[in-house]
C-alpha cells in the first residue's frame, strides 16, 4: 500500500503521483467533460523522471510514449482534449473515454506494470465544489496521502491550475497524522 506523509512522517513516498484531477468541469459555463477534463501528475523529486511506457488506467486510458518524461519538480497532463490546455506550458497526453463525474479509481503504472500511485475519488464525499461548478480537486501538499478526501481542496478558479502549483498548496503542515508511520501523532493537524 502507498502512503504519503504530512511532511513529518517516516514513510516511503512515491516520487511520481496524481496531483490534480478535473473530473467534472462546469457544463453551464461551456466547460464540458470532453473538452476540459484533465489529470495532472507531479514529479516530487529534484531529477527528471522518464515515464515512457507508463500508463494511467481506470475510467480513462493513456500510455505515455517514447521520450515522455516529467521534469524535476514538474508536471505532465493527461487530458481529454489537448488543444484546451495547449498553453499550460507542460507536456500533454490525450486519453480515451472520459472521467466518471461521480466516482473513479485512477491507477498509474510504471513501464514494468508496477503500481506507482492510485486515487479513488467520490463526488459525494470529496470537496463538493469540484463536482461540476468549475474548480478541480487540488492536492494541498505533495506529501499528503492523495487517496484521502481531506488531502484535497477545490481550486479558486475555473478549470484548476494545470501545469502549475496548486492554488491551495501549503508547505505548512503540522504533525504526523498517518497511523502507519513510526512517528504518528494523534493530535497532529493534517492541514493548516
Amino acid at each position: 500500500m502507498l502512503f504519503r506523509s504530512d511532511g513529518t512522517c517516516v514513510l516511503t513516498v512515491p516520487a511520481v503521483h496524481f496531483n490534480e484531477i478535473h473530473f467534472n468541469p462546469n457544463d453551464y459555463l461551456g466547460f464540458t467533460d470532453l473538452t476540459h477534463e484533465f489529470i495532472e501528475i507531479h514529479n516530487n523529486t529534484a531529477a527528471p523522471v522518464n515515464i515512457a511506457g507508463w500508463r494511467i488506467s481506470g475510467g480513462v486510458d493513456v500510455t505515455f510514449p517514447i521520450g515522455a518524461s516529467i521534469p524535476a519538480n514538474g508536471f505532465v497532463l493527461a487530458v481529454a482534449t489537448p488543444a484546451t490546455y495547449a498553453t499550460a506550458g507542460v507536456n500533454l497526453y490525450a486519453y480515451t473515454d472520459d472521467l466518471n463525474n461521480e466516482s473513479e479509481e485512477l491507477r498509474l503504472y510504471t513501464n514494468n506494470n508496477i503500481l506507482a500511485d492510485q486515487v479513488s475519488y467520490y463526488s459525494n464525499c470529496w470537496p463538493a465544489a469540484a463536482d461540476g461548478t468549475g474548480p478541480s480537486l487540488e492536492l494541498r501538499n505533495y506529501n499528503l496521502d492523495n487517496n484521502l478526501p481531506a488531502s484535497y481542496c477545490t481550486g479558486v478558479q475555473n478549470n484548476g491550475t494545470p501545469g502549475h502549483i496548486n492554488s491551495c498548496f501549503t508547505a505548512q503542515i503540522l504533525g504526523c497524522t498517518n497511523t502507519a508511520a513510526t512517528n504518528y501523532n494523534q493530535i497532529g493537524r493534517a492541514h493548516v
